[in-house]
């Protein structure tokens, strides 16, 4: 029952207590609840204040104003302040202070409202101020806790009524019966507050229980100062472990506030967690994945206040105020209550610095690793014989022609890259080495892009303590182009060997120490004949010493090449040889050796005296002629002399550009193909053609050359001379043009003459035509004809004298005309024929072509005006001449030679020739002369007498295209 009523008490003290610390709630308990009379009346005061209220209603105490109301809940809010206040003040450790302090408070309570009221009247001022010196001098002299709080309860009453009723002045009964009120109600306070204080220290505990109460307290009191000092003690101890912690460590509450921490972590962080130290946030520094700073929110200190274990951190880059950087490592976790509620976090930064360095030296070392085996091909595998898991090294993916990880490398993958043929080989050695320790193999691979390449793999096994084989490692060097220089070497050194040249080489002191096979022949000496010996037993005696100085030039870097001097074979002859001399060095970069290549040019020096001789009998005969000397590179490219007699300039050396120098731009074409022509027949080059002369006028020459022959049949040189012409073309220029103008003048003579004809054939017709029995008759007839005849050959010579060629004219133009001529003479009256001619353009024939075949026309286009339309108003005749096919042949390099067949078609609508018209037995004189005509133009006549008559010549032209020359000429004459 005690223990319960002692509990009972202590939640009443609990309630009482609320809001206090630890240590202001020791002393609210050893108080003795004085304080509960305060506590008391106050509750008391705001229960019964409507009682009062009604107490008083008929002197119109619910009447107040608002004001009032007001001023009593300030005067409330001013009382619970004064009592926490005071409750507050570490100076108030016993009863006395604390009630001391509640009266001077009161008392300045009661002043104030004096102050305030002081516009009262003067007797209700005079009475306040003699019941506050009444109340001060009964609280001095009766030093009694009870009296003192019932003087307080008092000056209480005295000064809510000062505030609360502002009609004192007015109305001194309601007054006083307010002010009785208020009596009672802090009297009633005072007793209940009192009661109940002495019943719980008195009435309810009996002595035992009190002092049991007391030595309890006190035990508590010392078991509290043992616990306070073992936690010091803890903390002490707590505190110095973490000092012996190498990594900074410290405890923080929700706010990131720090509660305790080491000195290393009290280095670096101040007062706050890093993620919520915005002054020093500038001293951290953390990036992503990406490279980019990771913003405060991220860090590790922000995230476990969230609830993350943020473990095992992030990095950070520290500056300290001298600017001196260190790594750190953050890591941060929540600690909670049982309740799961997060009360703070544990925060340790780890220096991390060292490790960093060793970090990134070890990337350095990877790298340089990595470096090395890319530079020199060789990667590192290893392979885990228990799980079969195989490392491959990056460089060692690129050996194989496959990205670096780009997958999972398995043994048997890596089977399938060997070389189909090596690929048993190489399983085999494996399984060898499994037993042995080690294999050392050269294989070839087929790498991801489908090229072969030859590997070395070297490899050791790890073997257990039990002497199993766990783990199988090595390297894989690609040895493809080391393959490729060794057979490079080799193959250098079968062509030194089988090499026609002397190749040997010699110490710095003139010992020979190499000979190839060349060696021998030049010099008669065999390897074992000469290894060992000195040099000098090739010099001739006039010589000696020579080889000592061309070494001692080359120490001193300098480069012998194509020394021509003589040598002494075995046999005692002297030769003459050409040698190069070349350092030899070691590996060290140190000059060992010098090595010799040697030629025997004594054919050629032979040879070269020979060719002096004949450049002097060259020069000799250059000098003695007239004529343009050149010679020329064996393709023509280069000019190697021209001497120009003044005709052309002079070209001393080789001159690349000699076709735009001399040769004229639209005849280039054509020189270059005469010339290519000569070099493909190796045959002589001959032609006349325009050069630019020294002068630059335009000139013409006569050039020949002759190919040079090698033994071989190979041109080597070209050798010409070229003739100034330019005088006998302008002259056969000039002939020309009077023959030109001398064929004009007679083909125009020859027209006239033939249109006299015609006009005495016409006149001497008129002469017949008068006469009436002769109208009609075959002279008439026979005159006309011929008078077509020699008009249709003076149109050849009007066309040949009109146009600018005089041996060949355009013939589909004259049989236009021809044949405009003949329907104009024949058509008369009524008749109306459609002449229709399709002709084939600018076919142009000679006068042997055109004259027999224009008198063709003649007649058969006359025979189809005088005989296909008898009895008919209108008809038709057409006229056609096209290329049947062609044929080509070359006789020269100059002449183009053309065969080309045409036909000529003259046809009619008319009535049609008899079916007994016989074309062997032709007794009309129209009909013979046509016939003759084909056959001079060794032609094929052909008659067809479908949808009326239609005659069909076939001949053959052959035409010479000189063209190219003629053109030349034209713009010469021009």
């Amino acid at each position: 029952m005690g223990y319960e009523k002692m509990n009972s008490v202590r939640g009443i003290q609990k309630w009482l207590a609320f809001g206090l610390s630890a240590e202001q709630e020791d002393r609210f308990r050893q108080a003795n609840f004085v304080e509960d009379i305060s506590q008391a009346r106050i509750f008391i005061f705001l229960v019964l204040l409507p009682f009062v209220a009604l107490l008083v209603n008929d002197y119109g105490f619910l009447g107040f104003s608002g004001k009032f109301y007001a001023l009593l809940a300030l005067r409330l809010v001013f009382t619970a302040y004064t009592v926490l206040f005071l409750k507050s003040l570490k100076e108030l450790s016993n009863y006395h202070s604390y009630d001391r302090a509640v009266f001077f408070w009161v008392l300045f309570f009661a002043l104030a409202n004096i102050a305030i009221n002081s516009t009262r009247p003067e007797n209700f001022v005079a009475h306040t101020i003699v019941t506050v010196l009444a109340v001060f001098i009964i609280v001095l002299a009766i030093p009694n806790r009870f009296t003192n709080q019932v003087i307080m309860a008092l000056v209480y009453t005295i000064g809510q009524t000062l505030i609360i009723v502002p009609g004192l002045r007015v109305s001194p009964q309601a007054s006083f019966v307010v002010l009785l009120s208020m009596l009672m109600v802090n009297a009633i306070a005072v007793i209940s507050s009192w009661l109940l204080h002495f019943w719980r220290r008195r009435e309810f505990l009996t002595r035992e229980e009190i002092q049991k109460s007391r030595v309890e307290t006190e035990i508590q009191l010392i078991e509290r100062k043992k616990a306070e000092e073992a936690l010091r003690e803890s903390e002490a101890l707590l505190f110095a472990f973490l000092e012996q912690l190498p990594v900074g460590t410290g405890l923080f509450d929700p706010q990131g506030r720090r509660l305790i921490s080491n000195s290393l972590l009290s280095d670096l962080v101040s007062g706050s967690i890093p993620s919520r130290d915005s002054e020093n946030s500038w001293r951290w520094r953390t990036w992503g994945a990406d490279g980019h700073l990771i913003p405060q929110s991220e860090w590790p200190g922000a995230r476990a206040l969230k609830g993350e274990n943020v473990t095992p951190g992030l990095d950070f880059l520290y500056t300290f105020d001298g600017g001196l950087e260190i790594w750190t490592r953050v890591s941060s976790v929540p600690f909670r209550n049982k309740s799961g509620e997060i009360k703070g976090i544990i925060t340790v930064i780890q220096d991390i610095d060292k490790q960093k360095q060793a970090e990134e030296a070890l990337k350095r070392s990877e790298k340089g690793l990595a470096e090395a085996q890319r530079i020199s091909h060789l990667g590192n595998w290893d392979r885990n014989l228990a799980t079969d898991k195989l490392y491959w090294s990056d460089e060692l993916y690129r050996i194989f022609g496959l990205k670096p990880q780009e997958f999972e490398m398995t043994y048997d993958t890596f089977l399938d890259y060997v070389h189909p043929e090596d690929r048993d080989y190489v399983d085999k050695a494996v399984k060898k080495a499994l037993n042995e320790g080690s294999f050392d193999i050269n294989y070839r691979i087929v790498s991801a892009n489908g090229e072969e390449r030859v590997v070395h793999s070297q490899s050791k096994v790890v073997f257990s303590e039990k002497n199993t084989p766990v783990r199988i490692r090595g390297i894989i060097q690609d040895i493809t182009e080391h393959i490729k220089g060794e057979e490079k070497i080799q193959h250098l050194a079968n062509v030194v060997e089988s090499s026609d040249d002397s190749i040997f080489s010699q110490s710095l002191k003139g010992i020979v120490t190499s000979w190839n096979k060349g060696a021998e022949q030049v010099y008669g000496y065999s390897a074992e004949e000469i290894l060992g010996k000195n040099v000098s037993t090739l010099e001739p005696e006039n010589l000696k010493g020579e080889i000592k100085k061309l070494i001692e030039r080359v120490k001193n870097n300098e480069k012998i090449r194509y020394y021509e001097t003589l040598r002494l074979r075995k046999d005692g002859t002297l030769i003459n040889v050409s040698v190069t001399l070349s350092p030899v060095f070691s590996s060290s970069g140190e000059l060992m050796a010098v090595s010799t290549i040697a030629r025997d040019i004594t054919e050629r020096k032979r040879a070269d005296e020979v060719l002096r001789k004949s450049e002097e009998r060259f020069r000799a005969l250059v000098t003695a002629s007239s004529e343009v000397i050149y010679r020329m590179s064996p393709d023509w490219r280069c000019m190697n002399r021209l001497c120009g007699r003044g005709f052309l300039s002079d070209t001393e050396n080789l001159n690349p550009t000699w076709l735009q120098e001399y040769i004229l731009p639209e005849d280039q074409p054509y020189v270059t193909a005469v010339i290519n022509e000569a070099i493909r027949t190796k045959s002589i080059f001959e032609l006349e053609h325009r050069v630019r002369q020294a002068d630059g006028s335009i000139g013409w020459t006569s050039s020949r050359a002759v190919p040079l022959l090698d033994k071989n049949g190979e041109i080597i040189e070209w050798f010409g001379a070229s003739s100034d012409i330019t005088e006998r073309k302008q002259a056969e220029e000039a002939l020309a043009k009077m023959d030109i103008a001398r064929q004009k003048e007679i083909h125009h003579r020859i027209k006239n003459n033939l249109q006299v004809i015609s006009s005495l054939l016409d006149l001497t017709a008129e002469r017949f035509n008068n006469r009436g029995c002769i109208q009609d008759s075959e002279v008439l007839k026979a005159f006309r004809e011929s008078q077509d005849r020699v008009i249709s050959m003076a149109l050849i010579h009007e066309e040949l004298y009109k146009g600018e060629g005089f041996e060949t004219l355009n013939f589909s133009s004259y049989i236009e005309e021809l044949a405009e001529n003949l329907l104009q003479t024949y058509v008369v009256g009524n008749l109306d024929i459609n002449l229709k001619m399709n002709l084939e353009e600018n076919a142009f024939f000679d006068m042997d072509t055109a004259v027999p075949l224009g008198m063709i026309v003649n007649e058969l286009v006359s025979n189809s005006l005088k005989h296909a339309f008898p009895d008919r108003k209108e008809g038709e005749i057409r006229i056609e001449l096209y290329k049947e096919e062609n044929g080509e042949c070359t006789k020269s390099i100059n002449e183009d030679c053309k065969i080309t067949n045409f036909v000529l078609t003259v046809s009619d609508n008319g009535v049609g020739i008899p079916e007994k018209f016989d074309m062997e037995s032709i007794d009309t004189l129209g009909m013979q002369l046509v016939t003759s005509l084909v056959d001079q133009l060794d032609g094929e006549l052909e008659l067809k007498r479908d949808n009326g008559t239609e005659f069909s010549v076939r001949f053959t032209v052959t035409d010479r295209d000189n063209q190219s020359s003629a053109q030349g000429i034209k713009q010469s004459i021009e």
